[in-house]
Parts: structure tokens; C-alpha cells; sequence
């Protein structure tokens, strides 16, 4: 059985959003889906939603509660619960540390199958909206090139080192088949 929650709960989460984004100005993690093909994704933060299908119009996830990682969970399939996923992850800092800590995993997308990662045929490319600034020299594009079934730009084990960091005003972009 699931339980509804208050009204005056996600009320209190909206404007803390609201606060956060307008204080701080955050940027925001975006998903557009330029494929002939439906996406799925679920975004795992402080809740988990269903699979929905990415809209033409893309997804937008301003940077909210400092210090809590967000999975944009993305899918060929409606019910990926357990399938072959890949994950597009952020990190905002906060107030006291800002910046915005983001990757790509394939860990959970089966990526060393001979049919690659579940967008080896599509392609994908998170690309910040500011790049290579002094301050942040590792805030920069990931490139994940369609038809490759294996991208060493993303996560394929959990020791991988592909974390990258932009400061916090920075629009982090995930393109599907770019």
C-alpha cells in the first residue's frame, strides 16, 4: 500500500527549490531526446517516480538539496527496473562548495556485451553549457559516439575515474543520439 503525501510536504520541497535556485542561481541538468525512438528515464533522488517517456521538448532538474546525488536513470524500456540502464549523475555542492560534480554511468548497462551499453547505437553526449573555465579545467563535454558499443568517457566499473566539475550556474545538457 502506498501512502499519499501531504499536499503541504511537496509544497515545502517546491519552495525550497524555489529558494535554493533563486539565491544561488543554479543551473540545471537537461535531457533531450533527439532519437526516432522513445527514451525512458526516472529521476532517483529524494523519491522515485515511474519510467516516463523523455518529451520532445527534453526534461529540465534544477540543482537542488546540496550534497544529495540525482540518477537520471535513461532506458529503451518502460519497466528497466532491473534491465540495462545507463545514468546520467549530478551532484550540487551547495553553498559551501559550488560546483556541480556530474558523469555518465554504464555500469548498470551491461557495457561490456557484445551489443555495448543500452545507447551504443545512439550516441550520447553531456555537454555543459560553459567549458574549461581556470577554475574549473575539468568542466567539459563527455562523448559517448553512436555505433561504439564501449565508451571509456562514462563509468563501466565502479573504480572508474570520470567525474568531472563545473561551477554551480553551469546547465549540464544530455544529448540522445547527437
Amino acid at each position: 500500500m502506498q501512502l499519499n503525501q501531504p499536499s503541504y510536504v511537496w509544497f515545502g520541497v517546491a519552495a525550497l527549490q524555489s529558494f535554493f535556485s533563486f539565491t544561488f542561481a543554479l543551473g540545471s541538468a537537461i535531457v533531450y531526446n533527439q532519437c526516432e525512438i522513445d527514451i525512458y528515464y526516472k529521476v532517483i533522488s529524494t523519491f522515485e517516480e515511474n519510467y516516463s517517456v523523455v518529451p520532445e521538448t527534453g526534461i529540465q532538474i534544477p540543482y537542488s538539496f546540496p550534497g544529495l546525488g540525482v540518477s537520471v536513470k535513461l532506458s529503451l524500456q518502460n519497466d528497466s527496473i532491473q534491465g540495462a540502464i545507463t545514468q546520467f549523475e549530478y551532484t550540487w555542492g551547495g553553498p559551501s562548495v559550488p560546483s556541480v560534480a556530474y558523469d555518465l554511468s554504464n555500469i548498470d548497462g551491461d557495457p561490456f556485451s557484445v551489443q555495448g551499453y543500452p545507447f551504443a547505437q545512439c550516441g550520447l553526449a553531456p555537454q555543459p553549457s560553459t567549458i574549461n573555465s581556470s577554475q574549473y579545467p575539468l568542466c567539459n563535454s563527455i562523448i559517448c559516439p553512436p555505433g561504439i558499443a564501449f565508451c571509456p568517457a562514462a563509468y563501466n566499473l565502479w573504480n572508474d575515474t570520470r567525474t568531472l566539475t563545473c561551477s554551480e550556474d553551469t546547465n549540464l545538457t544530455l544529448f540522445i543520439c547527437p
